[in-house]
Order: structure tokens, then C-alpha cells, then sequence
């Protein structure tokens, strides 16, 4: 049922104000959806919406603005994203729905979160809905609007997302964080324009996180944009309770449960996972998508928003992009949330560690004329001045063994290093600028300076060291390697043990994926352990294991380097995203030809490996 825009503009009392107004939109704040909106009366909530333009400041708040569609509670400010609806289980919602664009407006999620159906509403129509909460989960509503024969992707450059939780009988505490994308503007320097923000805001100006050591953290993320997400979690595991998307969430048993420290999350998905913080500090949870925290888009906003704005007055003529100093180089922006963890300071350094240096250097024109920036066993002065290994060297450690690895930079420019996936003291994490505490701030490792980085793995598995600095291009060059932690006792059998690597091989679009295995033939009849790194910068990648034509079977045995609770034996096949590492157990057979990685991404290759 819709309300005729001859009636709207005949009674503003009804319809809240004329369906276009020609003033200054109205600025849209960032929405940290803790309060439901609407009013609950009985088992219903009866919720009054309207989208309309509004000025979105996704960094500072004094920043610059974009103008976009989003929702607003009829009577408060709009924001990004918009209201949110909540219920328990069993409630209803009722909604009107202003739409106060100059397009017809057309909404998915408000007439039953679990479908797909779509709410129609002209320009200063209004639209109403109503349905029932019967499914507990993380849900979404989002639109989009058409001007002619186009449609617009989320309105005028638009923010037009909302989220919908239905809780079951007894639910925790929670938050929910919403990411959203912007793309609009005329390209600056070729490059697509993009930003992306949770709950309303990129890095730095996102919500700085406060909780305790001990505390049960309960967090929902859901994916309005449309592009894919590790999300990637600093200093400790999560639990993985549901996955789904956002027209349906499975919750999952005890043994489904998993522990991880990056989990991909697919375009319009969702996840709801749990955490309990074991060390004071400063941490990071982000999108291990190298691109989607990159300096580019703070840097960026300036000359877009200027440029957006032209466009939506008829003008695409791009702009110049602005320049600035090397110090904003090595700056995250995006899909970054910081977390402060109160309590008890870090534990004291061991008294004899083992002592390991690692040297950052680089060689001329190895990805074409381009350099190469990797790792290298030893000090300055006992190597090469332009070895290096790409991969770095495996770092073979041991549960319970202190290590101090110190990390001497020989490069030009500051560098640092995460131990991607470790449990260790905020101090060391390897973030320069951010890790550590309000009163000790690891700093980066400046050109010709040197960093001991000191900890004790608390558990073996599989994880990554790599550079926490202009990742784009560190990564990209080959400032990354694995690490393999094994158990006290145990050596590592190369031969059946293997890393299979996944990075890209130079900066720049063209640069491909590639792998890096050690490729020496397997026995048939024997188990290997496989573990799977994804460390490019910014790709998913698919990989199927064939052998004689079909695919053979395997059993994953751990994430992220904790132990799965259940192995599972089936197809081998695996998706998995930057940061992620996965291991499982193959036993290839003797006598129907080698063992074939069908890898499916940017790039598409097969990665043959001989069976005798």
C-alpha cells in the first residue's frame, strides 16, 4: 500500500515534510546499533522509516562529506547504517516506510528478513510492510533505486543498508558491526574510487573497543558490501557459533564450532562469533584484505568527495589527486577497529630464549624491473647485502620455547612484522604506532634500526609472519613467510610435512598468484600433512585436489593453527582468503599419476606434484 504523492504534498503533517527538498541534506552519523529503533508496544514494534539524501562524513566528523541515500528514523537524524530493527523471537514489526528520494526506491529484507522480496516505493510515496520474527539470526534490509533504465546500486552513491536481529529466548550481550562500501566518484589516478567503513566510519575515527582480560566478547558482523572479507582478529582466537547470509543464519552444534583468527566472509554474509581476551592491550580486529585498509582511501577523500559532489550536479571531470608526505605512507584506513583490553600487564620476558635474526633487505629486478623485499636468515654482516627469500624462511618454533627474533630493517623505508595468528604480548604484535598500551607504543622498524620481537607460542599449528607496514606493496614484493610451531620433542619431517603457499609474484594489476610448494614427488600409500597459507594481498582463492580425474579425499585437521574439534574427512576442496591457514591430511595414491591443486582466482593454475 503506498500513499500517492499528490496526498503527501497536500498534508505535510502526514507525510513529514515535502517528498523533495531542495535545502542542505541533513548529516548522517554513524550508527553503533546498540539501540533498536522504533517502539515496542505489546509484541510489536511499530517502526516509522524514511530514506532521504543526507551528508555522510565516513572519516572525521569535520571531515569531508559525501552526499548519499540512507534510512532515518522518521524524526531523528539518518545514519549509516540505518535503524536498527530488533526483536525477540515471536515479535512482530511494523513498518512505514517515507521514501523521500528522487527515485523510486526499492527495499529488500522489511517484508520478511528470510526472503528475498522486494518493498516498491515511489518518490514521496509510502510504502508498508509487517512481519513476524520467527527465525532467530542476523538479518539485513537494503536498497536501491532506479533513475530511468539505471539502477543504482544503494541510491545516489548510497548508504541505503539497515540491519535486523531476531534474538532467541536467553540471548547474550552482543554488538553487531555492518560493513558498507561506497564507490562513486570519476576515477583519481586510474584508480576505482572506494571507501569502506564499519558501523559508519573508516580508520582511525571507528570505534575504539573497551573490554577486559577474562571477558566473554560476543560479536555479529554482517557484509553489505559488495566484496569479500577476511576479518582478522589481533592476539587471540575467536569462536565461530553461526554463519549465513542475510536472509538466513545457521547457528552451529558443538562440534561444528571453531576456533580461527581470519574467517572469510562472502558478499552479503554474515557471522557471529565469540572471544575472550587473555592479554592487556591494544589490539586490532580488521579485513586482512590489504586494499580494503589501505592509506589510499582517507588520502583519498578530499578529491572525491569533491569530485562526487560535481557528479551529482552533471560533472565527471576527475580532479587532480592531491599529494602528501611520505609519513601518511605506512597508514591504515577502512576496516579497522581498535580494541583496548584492560587488566593485568604482559607476562615477563624469558630469561634464556632462543635467539633467531631476521634480516629485511632487498634485490634488484626480480619481478620484472621491479625489486623484491624479503626475509633472510642472520644479522647484517654475516649475509649478503642483497640476499633474500621469497617466501622468507620457514621459522620452525616449539610450543612453550621463548624466542626473541630480532628483526633488523635494511631497507630505505620503515617496515614491521606481524606474527599473524600468534597469542603473545600486545608490545610485540607487530603493528608500528598502535601496539602495546597508552604508555608503550611499539614503534616501527625505522631504516638501518632493529626490533626484538619476544614471545612463547602456546600452542602448534600453522601461522604467518608477514609486514604490517604498506601492506599493498610489502606484500606484494614478498615481505612474508611461514611460521610452523611444532609440538616440545618433535622435528619437523619436511618430507611429509609441507608448506603450500599461496602470494602474488610484484605490485600492479598484472601481478599473478602464485604458489609455493616445495614440489618434490610424494610416496603413494603415505599421509602428508598439507598446510595451506593464503598471504597474497587482497585475493580468495579455490583450490580442488585431483588425482587420475576425480577429486580425491582428504581430512582437514586444523584453522588458523588450532586443531578442529572435529576432523572431517571429504572432498578435497578448500576456499580460503588472506590470512587464513588450513591443514589438512592427504594420502595420495600409487599408480593413477601425480597429485594435481586445481587452483581457482585472480589467476587459474594447476600445481602438479608427482606421485611415485
Amino acid at each position: 500500500m503506498a500513499t500517492s504523492l499528490a496526498a503527501c504534498l497536500a498534508t505535510t503533517l502526514s507525510c513529514g515534510g515535502p517528498a523533495v527538498s531542495e535545502m542542505r541534506p541533513p548529516v548522517a552519523g554513524p550508527n553503533d546499533l546498540r539501540a533498536t529503533a522504533g517502539t515496542l508496544v505489546g509484541r510489536r514494534l511499530d517502526v516509522a522509516l524514511e530514506a532521504r539524501q543526507a551528508l555522510w562524513h565516513p572519516s572525521a566528523d569535520d571531515g569531508p562529506a559525501l552526499e548519499v541515500a540512507t534510512f532515518a528514523e522518521v524524526g531523528r537524524a539518518p545514519s549509516v547504517p540505518g535503524p536498527l530493527l530488533r526483536v525477540a523471537a515471536g515479535d512482530s514489526v511494523s513498518i512505514t516506510l517515507v521514501n523521500r528520494l528522487r527515485d523510486t526506491l526499492f527495499v529488500t529484507g522489511l517484508i520478511d528478513p528470510r526472503r528475498s522480496d522486494t518493498l516498491v516505493v515511489a518518490p514521496g510515496d509510502t510504502g508498508r510492510t509487517r512481519f513476524r520474527g520467527e527465525t532467530p539470526g542476523l538479518y539485513g534490509y537494503f536498497g536501491s533505486t532506479r533513475r530511468g533504465a539505471q539502477r543504482w546500486s544503494g541510491g545516489r552513491g548510497g548508504q541505503l543498508t539497515g540491519v535486523i536481529v531476531v534474538d532467541s529466548v536467553g540471548a547474550r550481550p552482543d554488538r553487531i558491526f555492518a560493513i558498507t562500501a561506497w564507490v562513486g566518484a570519476p576515477p583519481i589516478g586510474g584508480d576505482s574510487t572506494f571507501l569502506l567503513a564499519m558501523n559508519g566510519k573508516m580508520w582511525p575515527h571507528t570505534e575504539r573497543l573497551q573490554v577486559a582480560v577474562g571477558d566473554s566478547v560476543h560479536w555479529r558482523v554482517i557484509n553489505f558490501a559488495g566484496s569479500l572479507h577476511p576479518m582478522h582478529l589481533h592476539g587471540a582466537y575467536f569462536r565461530v557459533d553461526s554463519r549465513g547470509t542475510r536472509t538466513s543464519d545457521t547457528a552451529y552444534t558443538a562440534a561444528q564450532q571453531r576456533l580461527a583468527v581470519t574467517e572469510l566472509l562472502g558478499i552479503a554474509e554474515t557471522m557471529s562469533i565469540t572471544w575472550s581476551p587473555q592479554r592487556a592491550g591494544r589490539w586490532l580486529f580488521h579485513c586482512h584484505d590489504a586494499f580494503h585498509v589501505d592509506h589510499s582511501q582517507e588520502r583519498d577523500m578530499p578529491v572525491a568527495s569533491r569530485m562526487w559532489a560535481a557528479s551529482l550536479r552533471g560533472d565527471t571531470t576527475p580532479l587532480t589527486a592531491e599529494t602528501h608526505s611520505d609519513d601518511m605512507v605506512h597508514g591504515m584506513s577502512g576496516l579497522v577497529m581498535g580494541i583496548d583490553v584492560s587488566g593485568p600487564v604482559g607476562e615477563q620476558a624469558a630469561v634464556d630464549p632462543r635467539r633467531i635474526d631476521l634480516t629485511v633487505q632487498q634485490r634488484e629486478r626480480v619481478f620484472g624491473d621491479t625489486i623484491g623485499i624479503g626475509f633472510v636468515l642472520g644479522p647484517p654482516g654475516t649475509i649478503a647485502a642483497d640476499s633474500i627469500e621469497i617466501p622468507g624462511p620457514p621459522l620452525v618454533l616449539r610450543r612453550d620455547e621463548a624466542v626473541a627474533i630480532t628483526v633488523h630493517n635494511r631497507l630505505t623505508i620503515p617496515t614491521s612484522v606481524h606474527w599473524h595468528g600468534l597469542e603473545l604480548e600486545s608490545y610485540f604484535d607487530g603493528v608500528g604506532g598502535w601496539s602495546g598500551s597508552a604508555t608503550r607504543i611499539a614503534p616501527d622498524v625505522a631504516p638501518g634500526d632493529s626490533f626484538v620481537a619476544r614471545f612463547t607460542p602456546p600452542r602448534a599449528g600453522t601461522f604467518i609472519y608477514h609486514s604490517h607496514f604498506s601492506e599493498v606493496r610489502q606484500l606484494s614484493l614478498g615481505l612474508f613467510g611461514a611460521m610452523v610451531v611444532l609440538e616440545p620433542g618433535a622435528r619437523w619431517d619436511a618430507e611429509r610435512d609441507r608448506v603450500v603457499l599461496f602470494a602474488v609474484a610484484g605490485v600492479g594489476d598484472s601481478a599473478l598468484v602464485v604458489a609455493h610448494q616445495s614440489g618434490a614427488p610424494m610416496r603413494g600409500g603415505v599421509t602428508y600433512r598439507l598446510r595451506f597459507i593464503n598471504i597474497t594481498p587482497a585475493d580468495a582463492i579455490d583450490v580442488e585436489a585431483m588425482q587420475g580425474g576425480t577429486t580425491v579425499q582428504w581430512r582437514r585437521v586444523a584453522k588458523d593453527g588450532a586443531d578442529l574439534r572435529a576432523p572431517a574427512r571429504g572432498p578435497a576442496r578448500l576456499r580460503f582468503g588472506p590470512g587464513e591457514t588450513i591443514d589438512v591430511e592427504v594420502t595420495p595414491r600409487a599408480g593413477v599419476g601425480p597429485l594435481m591443486l586445481r587452483t581457482t582466482t585472480f589467476n587459474n593454475f594447476t600445481l602438479e606434484i608427482p606421485v611415485r
